[in-house]
């Protein structure tokens, strides 16, 4: 590894990792200097609070103690910093980020929208492909790259600055960009992290709490021969397992761990839910015909949940159901039998009322087709050239095929549907699509 040295004035190396870090406990290269891995690092970086520190055999509080002091080293570093030339791209003095917008023109349409707070714009769709950016309220517009520089240098925002204040920072005053107080915090929250884990594993190994005791009595464990929290909260887990698989009937095979017995609790119950749920269907069915009310099994699960909540048909909409079935087949020259119990079975009130809905709105389209035929057919905002015009009887075909693809509301404008119904409906035609 080749570590280059930078003092502010001058540059030094390429030095070995070692020799930088011998110089480092020597105090000859002091936390101000900068460095920079060959093959490595994009830019500069201050030594203090780097890899290249040496590390002290302190408790997690004593570290976090030291990186806070190290942070403010390094951010009152900041403050008789001169300005980077980055620092130009905006039109004036820096802004805290929150303070920011810029207006976007996206490469679809190449029209602009905004404001938008360039703390969240950064992340947005297709951002990184804009047409143009430019900072609100100017005239200078930029793409992406320089819109990143933007968001890495302004000024942190006041919930950074609220979050690193309350670790014990002082920011006021200091020119802290948005992309070093992100870093603050995260190396700040890491610290915070190894804190608490560290002292609930400490806690782990404290004598078990009056709750915990009164837990094992009850599971019947002695609490006199357990020492730590860990071991009677594992002993706890094992035997609320251990009670569970006796309860359901499991057999427990010779050197089943914790995970094997849960993940046998875990089929066990899958198996009895999925019983009841049969059990519960097969009484459902039984009152529903109890009532009278006709059902055609075997039925699914949501048919069956409608007509226990909305009940079935009534003769009225069972009627009016007939009378526009009948008229949508006569439309088609299609002969239509009246549906009667059997065939409106497994069919809720509401499901009934909204074929009725949608009957009246086909047969609507239906009397609006042109019953002109020639030789293009057209749909929706697409036309077809036809090698021939179709005939009357071939046309019916084609007005009954989409007609029963409107009823399943299904690929009504489906390109390749469109294209398979005209090539049954009219044998031996080419089709050529062409825009309408």
């Amino acid at each position: 590894m080749n570590i280059y040295l930078h003092n502010g004035q001058e540059q030094f190396g390429p030095y070995s990792e070692e020799d930088v870090r011998g110089w480092i406990e020597s105090g000859n290269v002091t936390g101000e200097f900068q460095f920079f891995i060959e093959g490595q690092s994009t830019e500069w970086a201050l030594v203090h609070g780097s890899f290249l520190m040496p590390v002290h055999s302190l408790s997690p509080e004593e570290n976090f103690q030291k990186l806070v002091r190290t942070i403010q080293e390094e951010f009152e570093l900041l403050r008789n910093q001169k300005k980077s030339f980055i620092g130009k791209m905006f039109d004036g003095p820096k802004k805290p980020l929150d303070e920011c917008s810029v207006m976007v023109v996206f490469q679809e349409g190449k029209k602009e929208y905004g404001p938008y707070r360039l703390e969240y714009a950064i992340s947005y769709d297709n951002i990184d492909t804009a047409h143009s950016i430019r900072i609100e309220g100017t005239n200078t517009t930029f793409k992406f790259p320089k819109m990143r520089q933007m968001w890495e240098q302004a000024l942190l925002t006041s919930k950074q600055s609220k979050k690193l204040e309350k670790f014990g920072l002082t920011v006021e005053g200091i020119e802290i960009t948005n992309i070093q107080a992100i870093d603050a915090i995260q190396r700040l929250d890491e610290a915070h992290k190894i804190i608490k884990d560290t002292k609930k594993a400490l806690d782990e190994l404290k004598p078990p709490t009056p709750t915990l005791k009164k837990k094992m009595k009850e599971l019947g464990i002695d609490p006199s021969e357990v020492k730590t929290r860990a071991d009677a909260r594992k002993l706890i887990e094992d035997q609320i397992i251990y009670n569970r698989c006796i309860e359901l009937s499991i057999s427990i095979p010779e050197g089943c761990t914790s995970e094997m017995a849960v993940s046998l609790i875990e089929k066990k119950e899958a198996c009895i839910a999925k019983s009841n749920q049969k059990k519960e269907k097969e009484e459902s069915i039984a009152r529903l015909q109890a009532k009278g009310i006709h059902l055609n099994l075997p039925i699914n699960d949501e048919e069956l949940e409608d007509i226990i909540e909305y009940g079935p048909p009534s003769h009225e909409q069972i009627f009016e159901y007939n009378k526009l079935m009948s008229e949508f087949h006569q439309k088609l020259g299609i002969e239509f039998k009246p549906y009667g119990k059997k065939e409106t079975a497994n069919h809720s009130s509401d499901s009934i009322q909204f074929s009725i809905d949608m009957l009246d709105d086909v047969i609507c389209g239906i009397e609006s087709w042109d019953d002109e035929v020639d030789s293009q057919f057209v749909q929706g905002e697409d036309c077809y050239d036809l090698s021939r015009t179709p005939t009357q009887e071939e046309w019916l075909e084609i007005r009954r095929a989409l007609a029963k693809l409107i009823m399943k509301e299904e690929h009504i404008g489906d390109d390749q549907v469109i294209r398979r119904i005209l090539k049954k409906c009219c044998p031996g035609m080419k089709i050529k699509k062409e825009k309408y």
